[in-house]
């Protein structure tokens, strides 16, 4: 089955028989289909032993009266079975939003340890942003944001007992959040200077999420950003006058096409400025002759 090439329609009644969401443009379509096929054929350890464990459930549970099957009615057993069987990979199909893995959350969410810069408020945003474009539902959330925990926030859930996403994260947000003053944050900022191996993005970026940790307004926020840039208030004065750090991104663009501009000349400049040295010159020490302006006189004693 190759659902790049199946039709609407096609598309929509093999959806349907899998019970997942019939809506959207073809593209999606084709997408849903495909992530849906791909967990059916996943050859995925985990899986295949849950599958095989539920299936043998089934074959337990299914308890066949003799009168049926004397009835002719071995056809309605087999329904009912694979009425369950269905019901299950749907439930499977459910945890993984419809085809989604973790893996697809995984790279689209970083780890939280509770121990790093990552602010805890932020990657719940970043949690709820993937969930809400992925369409998981609560349980999805809560079982993939738990696989995204290490270091001592894997730890410290490990110790309390969090049965939907909305606690977790009241629980996250409540044990790892940031609270730093106004004095402090000034202070940290007003420290970080631009690394050497930083670009000026990535270090307006890293400033950004200093100052998020509390109140900054974009002013001074932009007024340390370029406080911190190892440069000479000449070369930086096409940085001030914004007022706003979209305004600001666009000087920012601007100073880097200057550097690398200037760069190249400097460095030529300074190769013109070297003389080499097979061509250096050698000074010869002056000497003044004997008895002459400036020198002393011999001693009359001494002549003697």
């Amino acid at each position: 089955m190759n659902p790049s090439t199946m039709k609407v329609a096609q598309l929509k009644e093999e959806l349907k028989n899998r019970s997942l969401k019939t809506t959207g443009k073809k593209s999606d379509l084709i997408k849903r289909l495909e992530a849906a096929i791909e967990v059916e054929n996943s050859k995925d350890e985990g899986d295949d032993e849950e599958i095989g464990e539920d299936e043998e459930a089934i074959d337990t549970d299914d308890d066949v009266d003799e009168s049926d099957i004397s009835d002719g009615g071995s056809s309605n057993v087999s329904s009912r079975r694979g009425a369950k069987r269905g019901q299950k990979s749907k439930q499977i199909l459910q945890l993984r939003g419809g085809g989604v893995s973790f893996k697809d959350v995984e790279g689209m969410v970083r780890p939280f340890s509770g121990q790093d810069n990552c602010i805890v408020e932020k990657w719940v945003a970043e949690c709820e942003g993937v969930a809400l474009l992925l369409e998981l539902n609560d349980l999805q959330k809560l079982v993939f944001a738990q696989r995204l925990l290490t270091g001592l926030a894997k730890v410290f859930v490990q110790t309390e007992n969090y049965t939907t996403w909305k606690t977790l994260k009241a629980g996250l947000i409540d044990e790892f959040k940031t609270v730093s003053t106004s004095r402090e944050l000034h202070l940290e900022l007003s420290k970080r200077t631009k690394k050497r191996e930083e670009s000026t993005q990535e270090y307006l970026i890293r400033m950004r999420e200093i100052a998020s940790k509390g109140s900054i307004d974009d002013e001074s926020l932009i007024q340390y950003v370029i406080d911190g840039l190892p440069d000479s208030t000449a070369n930086k004065a096409i940085l001030y006058g914004a007022i706003s750090l979209t305004e600001f991104k666009s000087k920012l663009k601007l100073y880097d096409k200057m550097k690398k501009s200037v760069a190249p000349n400097i460095s030529q400049n300074s190769n013109d400025s070297v003389v080499p040295a097979e061509k250096r010159s050698t000074p010869k020490p002056v000497t003044k002759p004997e008895g002459g302006k400036g020198q002393p006189k011999k001693s009359a004693i001494g002549d003697r």
